[in-house]
């Protein structure tokens, strides 16, 4: 980093990984992203519980080339979770993928 004058930041963010409950919903939002399209990765997720709804908040990864206008593979996701159980809230943030792109542009 000195070499380069660069400031390099690591950031973990505190998931768990270790409760069966939130294991199930993270493999029932998994299959639902998987189902719009295979190329969609999910990360970040995490389940906040209130009296009336629960959210399910999580980053999904999409390829740089994606087509699908962000906001409508949000509608797609919320709509799908919703269909699982009325209470659960998709709250979604879309990343794109431009690291992978730029390592297949390297090979």
């Amino acid at each position: 980093a000195r070499e380069l004058n660069i400031n390099l930041v690591i950031h973990l963010d505190p998931i768990i990984t270790d409760d069966e409950e939130i294991n199930e919903l993270r493999g029932m939002t998994d299959k639902i992203v998987k189902s719009i399209d295979e190329r969609l990765t999910m990360h970040d997720f995490r389940v906040v519980k209130g009296e009336t709804h629960t959210n399910l908040i999580f980053d999904v990864v999409v390829p740089v080339d994606y087509d699908i206008k962000s906001s409508k593979l949000v509608s797609l996701i919320e709509k799908e979770v919703q269909n699982k159980n009325e209470t659960y809230f998709a709250v979604v943030t879309v990343d794109k993928n431009y690291v992978s792109t730029y390592m297949n542009d390297l090979k």
